[in-house]
């Protein structure tokens, strides 16, 4: 990183990173013994997370058909609309999601041990900023770890917004839904992340073969 970069410029760049960051992680095989090609973060749509079952051999494994084939995956990426709200619990929030292929419960963990972690730095970062000679670093740690808020605490979902998951299948008593360990809230009015997981589940699906 060049020398005479400014503040801003170091704060927009981790910005842009944390934007264009890949979500369709590399396939990975199976530790524990020989078997078939794992993926990971496979772009899925609800209809589809209603066919899923669990992998007789492996565990935390699913499998899917893409393609009139098996797919064996572990987490995989939803696009959805936040229909509604159900009772929260303290180490996690629920929620109804509906992406007009079908509609499912989904839970995103609360994850309170990261919020408290980056409460403590935003106070350090607010104590620095007292100093004239850390005070502009200490401006950009505060808007950065704020920022991030957004991305562990999913009380800020609310109904009507669109969001992006990472999770994984969850059967329970004869029924499944969603258990997200991270999201993306997605307040852009053009759509155009909307239009880029459809374009990226076509492709993927398309492509896809054992």
């Amino acid at each position: 990183m060049a020398a005479n970069l400014s503040i801003s410029d170091i704060e927009d760049q981790v910005d842009n990173f944390i934007i264009r960051k890949p979500t369709h992680g590399p396939k990975s095989k199976d530790d524990s013994k020989e078997g078939p090609l794992i993926h990971e973060n496979i772009p899925l749509v609800l209809k589809d997370i209603l066919r899923v079952s669990r992998d007789g051999e492996r565990e935390a494994v699913f499998t899917v058909s893409i393609n009139k084939a098996p797919c064996h995956f572990r987490t995989c990426i939803v696009y959805a609309f936040v229909a509604g709200e159900c009772p929260h619990h303290k180490l996690y929030r629920r929620y109804i999601l509906d992406d007009s292929t079908a509609s499912l419960e989904a839970s995103i963990a609360t994850k309170p041990w990261k919020r408290t972690t980056i409460a403590a730095l935003h106070n350090e970062a607010a104590l620095l900023s007292n100093e004239e000679s850390y005070k502009q670093i200490s401006e950009s740690m505060m808007r950065l770890l704020s920022a991030s808020l957004e991305y562990v605490d999913p009380s800020a979902i609310r109904r009507g917004h669109s969001v992006l998951l990472h999770c994984r299948p969850n059967f329970f008593r004869g029924n499944i839904s969603l258990e997200a360990s991270s999201f993306f809230i997605d307040k852009g009015k053009p759509r155009k992340l909307e239009i880029a997981f459809a374009d990226h589940y076509i492709d993927w699906h398309k492509s896809y073969k054992i």
